[in-house]
């Protein structure tokens, strides 16, 4: 009895088994393989002694992996951890919002994750589970038999979105297709005429979903994808007659109730936007700006130019602004698909929707024109963060190929594989002839780099060759088995490529981190040019960095920085500046009473910085940095006459001879309040910066909170939405 149990419980879910062995095989490598794959040695400026990857380049595209989904999102799972809200930041700038920042994905729960030793892969491994399942969940119910949703779900587990981006827009990639079956599941709902009861399950499990999908901390790209899906509930909605008012009204009551889950995170973030600065984001800011047609090529061959950021201008620039790739013969499987009649109409919708985002993203006329006509859309880096949504579209296609195969005749079977290859082979053709002004330049001054175009150019032969192949096997079954196993080799190659660079050895300097854990207190820390801790590190490890590399930022901080600190930063970061600026120990030797003024107490630096105008004195001297004391920074809190016994950065008890105004060195933003004595205090404001309170004679004990404007009612919203999805799950169960 129990071996049948067994057996037919591992039948149900040998789909999910299958779909396990990627993310596990990531897991594996990444904990057991030859590298170190934790991003502090490769972009943490303390690691040391390093030695390059058996690939040259680097593992990711975009180095925010690092910067800001570690830092950020371990100093969330931290607060969680101490038992309060991550609702802000004190360790970076002048203080900042946590949860509204968004790139912290502070309450979505694979962020979690992060602290634990790999904890980052770990988390993007089993978002790549997601992702799959999500995917092989949608193809089965759109119609798909096993075959193509099994294909399908492997392509999508390993897209060349997971390969590249590795930073916060990683996350919410993985619940598009959930989006999309749970529509599928509404339409399935409407046509049955099901009663609203048994429609709610639906509902609650796209709102669920929904919400993942924002909390995941990149809103850019969710905002880019659903317009893929406002478009595919319109096309779904086609033929229902007076069913589609049953559908349609799903959809509307599962994105009131996500919108509501999703309210905390949402009125954080909205909040907290009219305070700060965006940069590229504002106004206009990314109008214009489109993908090298470089890219093109890249799409269906990734590593033709060699490794990630290894071939030099303009290749490199192409590799930053691409948002991953699809690959050769998912391209060609979506192309052989074409030349079946079952389906079209899909089809044609979803060949319009490439087309439609090729041209937005490579500013084809008429097409980029009216793509920036759509409201947000000159804000967004549109060439970058449409990628998930016509990947997705093209996996879709191809996963319909290999559905049909069985069912075809050898003739037609034949067409479709011939068709689909050569049209593959015509696109890179394309591709070549777009990019070959660049290419002999780019060969002559790189040729170590000749192998892998090479190498790429032989890859695609084969894989079309083996496509052809498959297509003259006289059993359909083992046609399709063939070429699914060609697809899921090529989409695993092709994404483990970039772990061949990860470093094979490194060192890091946690003398220095311990040193800064211990003595900085509630003082702050900056960094020279040649000896910086990393962007926004602090934040990870508890101690306050002036410096930082985030979007949005308090624009408050931004205009304290260019005032007084320095002139040159510019509207989003504030870093030691690349080689070529001016340098930016030079800078902060010749102000360091101002950043004293700021409370900074230690400056990270080599060992030949020479401080002006005030005693700065070595206190650490490490195999990768020194650290320099400044001996009289402006305390955290302050009030003159007064006392002042800290305890936490929002707690003090406080005495004083007189009356006297506490003075608090963490940027004043809306939201913030604090209490003298348990009575509610208003919150003023130093040089347009700094916070302050006024204080009575005597002793004290003074709270600051931080409590976004709406922030009560968005909880309550979000705990309503879930009590409703627990009715409907309890009913459901019982």
């Amino acid at each position: 009895m129990l071996a049948r149990f067994v057996t037919r419980i591992s039948t149900r879910f040998r789909a999910v088994w299958l779909l396990g062995l990627l993310p596990l095989c990531v897991v594996a490598l990444v904990v057991f393989g030859p590298f170190r794959t934790e991003t502090k040695y490769l972009y943490g400026q303390l690691a040391y002694d390093r030695v390059g990857g058996h690939l040259p380049g680097y593992p990711t595209i975009d180095p925010n992996v690092a910067i800001t989904s570690y830092t950020l999102g371990v100093r969330a799972t931290k607060d969680l951890l101490a038992g309060h809200l991550p609702l802000w930041n004190h360790y970076e700038g002048l203080g900042t919002p946590l949860l509204g920042e968004m790139n912290s994905a502070a309450l979505f729960p694979f962020t979690w994750l992060i602290p634990l030793p790999h904890g980052q892969d770990i988390e993007q491994a089993l978002l790549q589970l997601v992702g799959g399942i999500g995917m092989w969940l949608f193809l089965r119910r759109y119609g798909l038999g096993v075959a193509g949703a099994l294909a399908g779900a492997v392509l999508y587990e390993a897209n060349g979105v997971f390969a590249w981006l590795r930073h916060s827009t990683f996350n919410p990639v993985a619940f598009l297709p959930w989006l999309m079956f749970v529509f599928e599941w509404m339409r399935a709902n409407a046509i049955a005429q099901l009663p609203l009861a048994r429609r709610l399950p639906a509902v609650c499990v796209g709102a669920l979903v929904a919400a993942l999908a924002i909390y995941a901390g990149f809103p850019e790209q969710v905002y880019l994808y659903s317009l893929f899906l406002i478009l595919w509930v319109g096309f779904r909605a086609i033929g229902l007659a007076a069913r589609a008012g049953t559908f349609l009204a799903d959809v509307a009551a599962m994105s009131v109730v996500g919108l509501m889950l999703s309210a905390p995170v949402l009125v954080a973030f909205l909040t907290f936007l009219p305070e700060s600065t965006t940069g590229p984001h504002e106004g206009t800011g990314f109008y214009g700006q489109t993908l090298n047609p470089l890219a093109l090529l890249q799409y269906l061959l990734p590593y033709t130019y060699g490794p990630i950021f290894t071939a030099g201008a303009p290749i490199n620039v192409t590799f930053g602004g691409i948002g991953g790739y699809t690959g050769f013969l998912p391209v060609a499987a979506a192309i052989g698909a074409l030349v079946v009649a079952q389906g079209r109409a899909v089809k044609v919708l979803l060949i319009i929707w490439i087309v439609i985002c090729l041209g937005a993203t490579h500013g084809w006329p008429v097409i980029y024109e009216a793509f920036m006509a759509l409201p947000l859309a000159k804000t967004a880096a549109v060439y970058r963060y449409l990628n998930p949504a016509w990947v997705f579209a093209t996996i879709f296609l191809a996963a319909m190929l290999v559905d049909h195969l069985p069912h075809l005749s050898p003739t037609v079977r034949r067409r479709a594989m011939i068709l689909g290859a050569s049209g593959a082979f015509a696109l890179a053709a394309v591709a070549i002839a777009v990019a070959w002004p660049a290419l002999p330049n780019f060969w002559q001054r790189e040729p170590r780099l000749h192998r892998f175009a090479g190498g790429s150019a032989i890859a695609a032969v084969a894989m079309g060759i083996g496509m052809i192949v498959t297509g003259f096997l006289r059993d359909g079954r083992r046609a399709t088995q063939l070429f699914a196993l060609l697809l899921a080799f090529e989409a695993a190659a092709l994404f483990f490529v970039p772990f061949g660079s990860h470093l094979r050895r490194a060192k890091y300097d946690d003398g220095a981190v311990a040193f800064l854990q211990a003595k900085a207190g509630f003082h702050r820390i900056v960094s020279t040019m040649d000896n910086a801790v990393g962007s926004n590190n602090g934040s990870a490890w508890g101690v306050a960095d002036l410096m930082f590399n985030d979007i949005p930022v308090p624009r408050r901080t931004m205009d304290y920085i260019r005032a007084h600190l320095d002139p040159e930063a510019n509207g989003t970061t504030f870093e030691p500046p690349l080689p070529g600026e001016t340098s930016g120990k030079t800078r902060l030797a010749d102000r360091v009473p101002a950043y004293a003024a700021a409370g900074v107490k230690y400056i990270v630096a080599g060992p030949d910085f020479q401080a002006a105008g005030v005693n700065a004195v070595p206190a650490y001297n490490g195999p990768k940095v020194s650290i320099y004391e400044i001996e009289t920074p402006r305390a955290y809190m302050s009030a003159p006459g007064c006392t002042i016994a800290l305890h936490s950065h929002n707690h003090a008890d406080v005495t004083c001879a007189q009356a006297a105004t506490l003075t608090r060195l963490e940027v004043f933003m809306d939201g913030w309040g604090a209490t003298v004595n348990g009575s509610a205090v208003v919150v003023g404001m130093e040089d347009e910066t700094f916070q302050t309170v006024p204080l009575p004679a005597g002793t004290s004990t003074v709270v600051f909170s931080y409590w976004p404007r709406g922030f009560t009612l968005a909880l309550l919203a979000a705990g309503v939405a879930l009590l409703f999805i627990g009715a409907v799950a309890l009913r459901r169960r019982f």
